[in-house]
């Protein structure tokens, strides 16, 4: 599997745990972004959901740990690859 391969895996079960839904037209970068600058709390405008259980953390800390679990997952995939 290739580091990009591994990349996109890991980013899409990070979202998938700690989100709802995000559009499938917006990256994994810019759903990080509006996470990280919802000063507006206009995340529903934007259709991202964060998960029922997260939903009254701070978005920035939801980014965050969005951000954790994907790098410890790419960790595991290089990890288990060598």
């Amino acid at each position: 599997m290739t580091n990009e391969e591994i990349q996109t895996k890991a980013e899409n079960i990070a979202l998938a745990n700690f989100l709802s839904n995000s559009p499938d037209s917006m990256s994994y970068a810019e759903v990080i972004e509006a996470l990280l600058n919802d000063s507006d709390n206009d995340l529903i405008d934007k259709d991202i959901y964060i998960w029922s259980p997260f939903e009254h953390f701070p978005a920035s800390d939801v980014a965050r740990y969005i951000e954790d679990l994907k790098d410890s997952v790419m960790w595991n995939f290089k990890t288990e690859g060598q």
